[in-house]
């Protein structure tokens, strides 16, 4: 009985011997159980031939070396400002960025901020006034005018004096000392909101809308 088991093929063994068919046409003197062995030798080496293709083919794709990236454009130290000419009936201010103390949301002392919106409004004033020395014919503008802001917010490497606004509002609130220095440069008559309304506001951040300047283009028109 025992030796009757021993001579048996495993269903498998008769599968990867590829079949009745196979068992038959293989040479008389080797066994049945020698031959599936041998089919499944075989087979194995396949499987593992396979694999080691398929490594291959892996290793080839990944040591492909990445694309370089283009390197990006080194921070200017200066800013620049933006030319701009005024449409009839305006009065355009090319001004510098507000300085960071003056911000809105600014939480330092209430004495450095003081004078750095005197200051700066010192600065805009002095910008306006050699504006009305080139332009002697000008007259102060009476009634109601509208102000349009212009951000360009290119920002300079290791700057940490100007204020970059990142929205509308803390933007024109960072601009109140340039609007009182209309005033002062005798540019408009008052800056009341009987006199003065609030206009167009943008910002550009992104490198196709501010070009690399850093300014402000400050906007004045009489309202229509």
């Amino acid at each position: 009985m025992s030796n009757r088991t021993s001579n048996r093929l495993s269903r498998l063994e008769v599968l990867a011997a590829g079949g009745l068919t196979g068992l038959k046409s293989s040479a008389s003197g080797n066994s049945l159980r020698g031959i599936a062995e041998t089919a499944f030798a075989a087979q194995s080496k396949a499987v593992a031939e396979s694999q080691a293709a398929k490594a291959g083919n892996g290793k080839a794709e990944t040591s492909q070396k990445p694309k370089k990236r283009k390197p990006a454009a080194p921070k200017s130290l200066v800013a620049q400002f933006v030319e701009r000419e005024a449409k009839p009936g305006e009065i355009v201010f090319v001004l510098p960025l507000p300085p960071e103390k003056i911000s809105p949301n600014g939480r330092g002392h209430w004495g450095a901020k003081a004078r750095a919106v005197k200051a700066y409004r010192d600065q805009c004033a002095w910008i306006m006034r050699q504006w009305r020395i080139n332009h002697t014919e000008a007259q102060l503008i009476q009634g109601r005018v509208i102000i349009d802001l212009e951000f360009y917010l290119c920002r300079l490497a290791n700057d940490k004096t100007n204020y970059y606004p990142k929205d509308e509002d803390n933007a024109r609130g960072a601009m109140k000392a340039a609007q009182d220095a209309l005033k002062d440069a005798e540019i408009i008559s008052g800056d009341g909101k009987r006199l003065v309304g609030i206009g167009e506001t943008k910002l550009y951040t992104r490198a196709k809308e501010h070009q690399g300047f850093t300014c402000v283009v400050m906007t004045i028109r009489k309202e229509s």
